[in-house]
């Protein structure tokens, strides 16, 4: 049940992130404008280090973590922080620029596909990665007749999903 559940909202996450090029697209042409001043913009990049810190700190911890749905909420979370630095490039040409924003479209756009492309390898490796190997039995050493041996309780194993 849980694993469909996880499926599920990988794929979903797939799909999403797969139709996120159309806002990103939009943000890197400068089609959607931000009127702003320079310390608002400040603040803003400020907040958008520490979201990606976070993410990237959590997505490293992730890799330890047994529990997929946890791998997934934190994939999310990374995919946010992604979207945000995306938001910020956004914020700042607008908040700096003299109106001549023609020349930055190249870096925009580079910078755009990147963090898109990024955005869905996280979300195809949320999709691909098999369920079953998130959750491996846990080994529990049982002593019999003066002797240790490994036995595998697949009980203990679901009831800590």
């Amino acid at each position: 049940m849980r694993i469909h559940f996880y499926r599920i909202c990988s794929c979903l996450l797939l799909l999403l992130n797969l139709c996120v090029v159309v806002p990103i697209a939009l943000m890197v042409k400068l089609e959607k404008p931000v009127h702003m001043t320079l310390i608002p913009a400040i603040a803003m990049a400020a907040y958008a280090f520490y979201k990606i810190t976070l993410a990237s700190i959590n997505m490293v911890k992730q890799k330890r973590s047994r529990n997929r749905l946890v791998r997934l909420l934190r994939s999310i979370n990374f995919i946010d922080a992604l979207m945000s630095i995306v938001t910020l490039q956004n914020t700042l040409i607008m908040a700096v620029s003299d109106g001549n924003t023609d020349r930055l479209l190249p870096l925009t756009a580079a910078a755009g596909g990147v963090i898109w492309l990024v955005i869905v390898v996280v979300s195809v490796q949320c999709f691909l990665v098999d369920p079953h190997m998130l959750h491996p039995p846990f080994m529990i050493r049982v002593p019999f007749r003066g002797a240790c041996f490994d036995s595998v309780l697949t009980a203990v194993s679901s009831s800590h999903v």
